[in-house]
């Protein structure tokens, strides 16, 4: 399980490819959301379950 406490507004997050997924927005209950604001979202909020992140790295 993922320490959500070291998730952090505007870290950047990458998917297991390296391959950059979104900006993190804020926490919401167990899901990360992702700014809508990030050039990949295409203006719409995305969310990733807190179950689909193996690790937090930097902040």
């Amino acid at each position: 399980m993922v320490d959500t406490s070291r998730i952090q507004e505007h870290m950047s997050v990458v998917g297991s490819d390296g391959g950059h997924v979104g900006t993190v927005d804020h926490l919401d209950g167990q899901r990360i959301k992702l700014t809508r604001t990030d050039p990949d979202a295409q203006g719409i909020h995305h969310f990733i379950h807190i179950d689909s992140i193996d690790t937090v790295e930097g902040g």
